[in-house]
C-alpha cells in the first residue's frame, strides 16, 4: 500500500486501518498520511496478533503520523501482549499460606503501548488469558536449589486468545 491519505476517520479499533484476518502477510505501508484519526485503540492502525503474531504492518520513514488519538496506542496498537511488573521489583517471593502483597502491573501491546482505560467513563475486559510462565517455589529447606530459576523472565507474555473491549471510550 502506498501514497494513501487517512484523515479524520474514527472507529472502535484502528481509526484508519483495522487488520483482522488469518491470511495477512506483513505489508509495508509507504509514503502515506495518517492525520487526526481516532479510535478506542490504535488511533491510526490496529491489528489482532494472537494468530498473526509478530506480523505487524510496517510503516516506512515517509509515512506521516500526526494527531491520531486513542485510549491506548495513539498511532498504532495491538491486542494486549505482555504484563510488566512495576516499581522495579525483580522477583515476587510468596509462599503457600503467606499473605500476598499488593503489586502493580501494566498490560502492554506488542508495540509497548500501555493498555489504558478510564474505568469511570468506560469499561475494559480481558478474557481467556494464559500466562507464559509461573514458578512456584516451596519454602521448605529440603527443596532449596532444586529448581533452576536462571531463565525466568521478568516479563510475562500473554499467550492464547485474548479479548478486549471498550465501551464509552475516548
Amino acid at each position: 500500500m502506498r501514497n494513501l491519505e487517512f484523515i479524520e476517520n474514527s472507529s472502535n479499533s484502528g481509526g484508519a486501518i483495522f487488520i483482522n484476518f488469518p491470511g495477512y502477510n506483513t505489508e509495508t505501508i509507504e509514503n502515506s498520511t495518517f492525520v487526526n484519526n481516532k479510535a478506542y485503540n490504535g488511533g491510526a492502525v490496529f491489528y489482532f496478533p494472537y494468530y498473526i503474531k509478530e506480523n505487524q504492518p510496517k510503516l516506512d520513514e515517509l509515512c506521516k503520523l500526526d494527531g491520531n488519538k486513542a485510549l491506548y496506542g495513539g498511532d498504532y496498537s495491538s491486542d494486549p501482549y505482555k504484563i510488566e511488573l512495576m516499581n522495579n521489583i525483580d522477583r515476587i517471593n510468596t509462599y503457600s499460606g503467606e499473605s500476598v502483597k499488593s503489586y502493580t502491573f501494566v498490560i502492554k501491546d506488542e508495540y509497548g503501548n500501555p493498555i489504558l482505560t478510564n474505568f469511570k467513563d468506560s469499561s475494559f475486559s480481558l478474557q481467556s488469558m494464559l500466562f507464559l510462565k509461573a514458578v512456584i517455589l516451596d519454602k521448605a529447606p529440603e527443596f532449596d536449589g532444586m529448581y533452576d530459576t536462571s531463565d525466568i523472565s521478568t516479563d510475562a507474555e500473554i499467550i492464547g486468545e485474548s479479548f478486549g473491549y471498550f465501551q464509552n471510550g475516548i
